[in-house]
């Protein structure tokens, strides 16, 4: 399946979108696969929305992709979440699958507050993109990341889609502190899907941790034992691979917007 893309309607506050600029089309020799298709999702939030059917009505799809080069196409002409809205979000979702809870009921999150004088979340944010479309993390049961933005903070998100195995969520939790380079003090909470349903929140009542046991009111995250899990079979070098292909021409991203006001992406 090919790079698509689907207007934004012109309502949409956020997911800012800038020009696109001319990009050569790579031939098939070219092309880098992924081993998912993924997908970039807005949601522009509305106070009190708990129903589901509401709650989908809010969300956008903006593109979904299979390789790197569409993965760029995209990733390129979305402006960076610091230049966002407030109470708004944006989220990476493997495969056709909605953003939502109740599509993966026995999943769950982690989620990280960035204080926004820090200026990490663009950072952070393209780390997570750049983990989930490389299969970083290595497990197949990341289905999800997003990136919200409230008044004093933004948040980051990984989802799982199932925790019938209690190990899962601890592994990517782990190898959530890699990828971001947290601080071994990092507070992270991780909230059930069945959860959120249940008190309507995406955040609240979240179950605190920490990578080190230095806060008596957060519980230390588990020692697990090394786990081998399978390397990406057809594209063992996707994390360079993304970085030479940053460097393209063809794939250099845009700058963000300055102005909020959405273009559909073409």
């Amino acid at each position: 399946m090919s790079a698509s893309a689907e207007p934004v309607p012109a309502a949409t506050a956020a997911a800012v979108a800038t020009e696109t600029p001319a990009v050569t089309v790579p031939t098939a020799s070219t092309v880098h696969k992924l081993q998912s298709e993924w997908a970039f999702w807005y949601d522009e939030r509305k106070p009190h929305t708990t129903d589901f059917t509401d709650y989908k009505q809010s969300l956008t799809k903006l593109s979904s992709f299979n390789t790197l080069e569409g993965f760029w196409q995209t990733y390129g002409n979305i402006a960076n979440p610091d230049s966002y809205p407030r109470e708004c979000s944006l989220y990476l979702v493997r495969g056709k699958s909605t953003p939502a809870w109740e599509s993966f009921p026995n999943g769950g999150c982690w989620i990280i507050r960035v204080r926004k004088r820090n200026t990490l979340i663009d950072r952070l944010w393209e780390e997570l993109c750049f983990a989930c479309v490389g299969e970083l993390f290595a497990h197949p049961d990341v289905c999800c990341i997003g990136v919200s933005t409230r008044n004093r903070e933004d948040v980051l998100t990984v989802w799982n889609i199932d925790n019938s195995n209690p190990n899962t969520r601890f592994i990517i939790g782990e190898k959530l502190r890699e990828l971001l380079n947290l601080d071994a003090s990092t507070q992270v909470d991780y909230k059930t899907f069945l959860s959120a349903i249940q008190d309507g929140s995406s955040f609240k009542n979240a179950q605190s941790y920490m990578y080190a046991n230095a806060n008596v009111n957060s519980t230390a995250m588990p020692a697990l034992p090394v786990v081998n899990a399978p390397a990406p079979s057809s594209n063992n070098n996707a994390r360079n691979s993304m970085a030479s292909l940053r460097k393209s021409p063809a794939f250099v991203p845009a700058a963000a917007a300055a102005a909020p006001a959405p273009a559909p992406l073409e």
